[in-house]
């Protein structure tokens, strides 16, 4: 197959290493640079399948992580070509996916929650600050570092410049309702992804059932949408309230960015992280019993066993974020190690 890219060199200055997983239309692997001795993730992307849609999303993808420059967003190293294959080469990240974490704990604390939704909401607004809109935020395309406590957002390929879109896309269960019938939509699609992603990360399921092959009937569903909320758990009325607002059916009446970084869950959480910076200098025993006394003020949610198939402006000040992985490190020790039963979102209408 004839040259995708322009002015790209060989892969033969990497050692390619072991799988670390595979898509629709790529295969991720380990890699080295065979000078520098620097570890990356590659995105190989066979040409033989590479038709005219998907060669539009390789080069969607590339031109999207070239404009962004964003600790929360996966960086683009290299974008090598051969005879067979288009390579992308990133950073590694060794912690799996937040799906993953969400399995493996059956739900997250309110605290380990929210210093996820912290550095989300930080890619996004990067990203809309130069006019691009993910359009596929989901669980699985949020990568975690070794330790656990930063992500990295990733698959860049379906997203869109500029205020309105009008193509299908995305993965069913994360989907805004204006893009899941093809409708001209605007960046306010992902904050609807946003709160699926943040009801799911503490409740550990997704929010309504989605008709997997049937597009037109979710989004008659979404328009009448009751979020349900146990009545036998001790559930924040802030963080419900957040998410009903990120997850209105009308996007003009969804909440915006600037809405969520001043909305009270997210001003109060803010402070837990100020608290929990304060006390760093204070023994381990004492960090955590400190930390116990302010869960008080925040979500307090136990097992749901539904079965179900499922920045540069943000509020913090500079020494909050600096401290996000501490904080993130021991809101971890507080969640419980159950598992959920929903499954991944690899599947799409489209």
């Amino acid at each position: 197959m004839s040259k995708v890219l322009d002015d790209v060199h060989p892969f033969d200055q990497y050692e390619l290493g072991r799988e670390l997983g595979r898509g629709a239309f790529s295969v991720v692997n380990e890699c080295v640079h065979q000078e520098s001795g620097e570890q990356y993730a590659v995105k190989i992307i066979p040409k033989e399948s590479i038709v005219t849609a998907s060669e539009e999303t390789v080069r969607n993808e590339i031109t999207a992580l070239q404009k962004c420059n964003h600790p929360n967003i996966i960086k683009l190293v290299d974008v090598c070509e051969s005879s067979t294959n288009v390579y992308l080469v990133m950073e590694l990240s060794k912690g799996g996916d937040l799906f993953d974490k969400v399995i493996e704990k059956d739900h997250l604390s309110c605290e380990e929650a929210f210093g996820y939704f912290h550095q989300i909401l930080g890619a996004v607004r990067h990203l809309h600050s130069r006019s691009i809109t993910h359009r596929d935020l989901k669980l699985e395309n949020i990568l975690l570092s070794e330790d656990g406590s930063e992500i990295q957002v990733i698959d860049l390929g379906l997203s869109s410049e500029g205020d309105a879109a009008t193509i299908a896309c995305g993965s069913p269960n994360y989907a805004a309702p204006e893009i899941l019938i093809g409708r001209s939509h605007s960046p306010a699609c992902d904050i609807w992804s946003m709160g699926v992603i943040l009801y799911t990360m503490c409740f550990g399921e997704f929010p309504y059932t989605c008709e997997k092959n049937n597009p037109i009937q979710t989004y008659e569903t979404l328009q009448h949408l009751e979020l349900k909320f146990s009545a036998d758990k001790d559930i924040c009325p802030d963080l419900k309230d957040l998410i009903k607002k990120m997850l209105h059916a009308d996007p003009e009446q969804r909440i915006s960015l600037d809405q969520i970084e001043n909305h009270p869950w997210v001003l109060q959480n803010a402070s837990l992280i100020e608290q929990t910076s304060s006390s760093s200098t204070s023994s381990p025993s004492s960090v955590e019993s400190k930390t116990s006394e302010d869960n008080s003020h925040f979500l307090s949610i136990s097992i749901r066993s539904k079965s179900q198939n499922l920045s540069e402006s943000y509020s913090l000040s500079r020494s909050q974020s600096s401290n996000i992985g501490s904080y993130m490190k021991l809101s971890m020790r507080i969640s419980s190690l159950r598992k959920p039963q929903f499954s991944r979102s690899d599947e799409s209408y489209y």
